[in-house]
């Protein structure tokens, strides 16, 4: 398989897989969000860099930075006010942070920054389908397709 196409589907495999984990994790809620953070941490190092080592550094930032993302949302958005699109300001939060943690753990400026941008960009796409239909199967897929948008901004590093 190439490198394109490893750069394109395990980030979208790696944060879907964590999107089912997340969506059944019930009152651990937060736990498996850095589950997922995690899994799709470890896909991205793994499609950019290709080692096991990598993978694991990557997903230890992601876990991290979605961990320390989806709460910060979870308090900005749940606590301090509801929008209407809670869930679109809750996946460019989370996503920012997240991103930027991964982007973080390949040790490059413009991957902070740009993986910070795509994850805000992927997350607060993927998320917003929440507004329509609000299921654990969604939420998978949302994640899924964060992963798979922020699997664009890669492409370059």
């Amino acid at each position: 398989m190439n490198r394109k196409t490893q750069l394109m589907w395990l980030p979208s495999a790696g944060f879907g897989i964590g999107g089912i984990v997340a969506a059944y994790s019930g009152d651990l809620l937060i736990y498996g969000l850095g589950m997922m953070g995690f899994l799709g941490g470890a896909a991205v190092g793994y499609a950019r860099i290709g080692t096991v080592s990598s993978a694991l550094l990557s997903g230890l930032y992601g876990a991290v930075g979605f961990f320390v993302g989806f709460y910060v949302s979870f308090l900005l958005v749940l606590d301090v006010w509801e929008p209407p699109l809670h869930y679109f300001f809750m996946g460019i939060i989370s996503g920012a942070i997240g991103g930027a943690f991964i982007g973080l753990s390949l040790r490059q400026k413009k991957a902070i920054v740009r993986i910070g941008l795509g994850g805000a960009l992927a997350f607060g796409a993927g998320l917003s389908l929440l507004n329509v239909v609000n299921s654990p199967i969604i939420f998978a897929v949302s994640m899924m397709i964060g992963g798979g948008i922020l699997s664009l901004f890669l492409k370059d590093l």
